[in-house]
């Protein structure tokens, strides 16, 4: 009987066995790239295993699948072997190789096409064979404030739909810059249907924090088809409509711009970083931001329009800060907050607009807000009215209340929890002048 011959190119390997996401991707041909990832620990088996990931591993990523490929990856010997010749054997060479890991029992499913006694395989679908290196798995981030004890149940790999991929018909804008990408924690991660890797056996994955031990258990509702209300600490924002393609960038990514710039064309935009205030509330909404899923966040700081008395601060412009939440199923949300300097004590505003908009209809808005608030000698003028086929207004008075004895990072998580409530859980009613 003739033996059957795989042909398996190199590239396609490499990528199925490493290549999980952008990061890695940008890591793979770096010296010792992985090991800005995580704090390094031994090789080796651990019956207890705890990564702690840095702020270049995108909080995005840590899902259970990538967990467990990240720690065969960065714990297994093999898997670190494996990952580290491709820099050592690849490097100066016109092409890519590298040492393939060994892999027990080691099975493939994958697309190709067939020749006589030959296959050529051009894309790689399942592996099996690897090992998970611990017996019970802990990660941490720092952008991840509590400690949640996340306990999976077993998973099923993920099939592909009907048609074979994803059912948007979206075509990114790849974004080729060298200088480096934003961290876009907003952004959707594409998902990964062609490739699912089955480990020896099922572990227990969990999500922890070393400063504090508050215990959220979460079960995932096998008949839900989304999020359960009983799932409150991870719940989820999703919307309708179409979207315009999303760009996106092959670039590593930037750790200094993990909130997107507002562009405005009719405001003033402030350069600088703003007063004390608004860079604390800034600060509150990047942490906000990044336990977020679905939403997307703009940013910007502007000058109000010189005029009256209030619009200035001595010899400067008063600046505000403009955050507008983007959701999927849901309309954008703006959150104004105004300066405090000269013991000003102006309550900040949200706009709850009732239909959609486009963001320069969103900027005319906010100009004609500010421009009221500065005609009434710093007094927001917004009135309860149904008829308002605009937007529903609200004001959070006291967002922040600093305790110069407390940690800073610790009231950062508290008060961003707060606001979040605020404004994706507990929409109080509209406000009055």
């Amino acid at each position: 009987m003739d033996q059957v011959e795989y042909l398996v190119p190199t590239m396609e390997l490499i990528r199925s066995l490493f290549l999980h996401n952008k990061t890695l991707a940008n890591h793979i041909m770096q010296p010792g790239g992985i090991m800005t990832l995580f704090r390094p620990v031994e090789p080796g088996f651990h019956p207890r295993l705890q990564l702690d990931y840095t702020q270049q591993m995108p909080v995005r990523s840590l899902k259970r699948s990538f967990i467990l490929e990240f720690s065969w990856l960065a714990v297994d010997p093999d898997g670190q072997r494996a990952w580290d010749s491709v820099y050592e054997r690849t490097f100066k060479q016109k092409y890519m190789t590298f040492d393939p890991p060994d892999l027990h029992d080691c099975g493939i499913k994958f697309r190709g096409v067939r020749k006589g006694n030959q296959w050529l395989i051009l894309e790689i679908s399942e592996f099996t064979g690897k090992r998970v290196p611990c017996d019970v798995l802990y990660f941490s981030h720092p952008s991840l404030g509590k400690t949640i004890t996340v306990r999976m149940p077993k998973s099923q790999p993920k099939r592909r739909g009907p048609d074979g991929g994803p059912s948007s018909g979206d075509v990114p804008v790849i974004d080729t810059v060298g200088s480096g990408s934003r961290t876009d924690v907003h952004q959707p991660p594409l998902p990964i249907l062609t490739r699912t890797s089955i480990f020896d056996r099922e572990i227990e994955v969990r999500r922890v924090d070393k400063k504090d031990r508050i215990r959220v258990v979460r079960r995932r509702n096998k008949g839900a088809g989304g999020t359960s209300e009983n799932e409150g600490k991870t719940r989820k924002y999703r919307g309708s409509g179409k979207t315009p393609p999303p760009k996106v960038s092959v670039s590593p990514e930037s750790l200094h711009d993990d909130l997107l710039p507002m562009e405005f064309q009719v405001l003033a935009v402030e350069k600088g970083e703003g007063t004390d205030d608004l860079r604390r509330l800034m600060q509150v909404i990047r942490t906000m931001a990044n336990g977020l899923i679905d939403v997307r966040v703009l940013t910007a700081l502007c000058r109000l329009e010189t005029g009256q008395a209030f619009s200035m601060v001595g010899r400067r412009q008063r600046l505000c800060l403009v955050a507008v939440f983007f959701q999927e199923k849901a309309f954008p949300v703006v959150l104004l907050d105004v300066e405090h300097s000269n013991k000003m004590a102006l309550s900040t505003l949200l706009l709850r607009f009732k239909s959609s908009i486009g963001l320069r209809d969103i900027e005319n808005h906010i100009l004609s807000i500010l421009h009221r608030l500065d005609c009434r000698g710093g007094r927001w003028d917004v009135t309860e009215n149904e008829d308002d086929q605009l937007a529903r207004y609200e004001r959070l008075r006291k967002v922040m209340r600093p305790d110069p004895g407390g940690n800073e990072q610790q009231q950062n998580g508290v008060w961003a929890e707060k606001l979040k409530k605020k404004i994706f859980e507990t929409p109080g009613p509209s406000a009055s002048t």
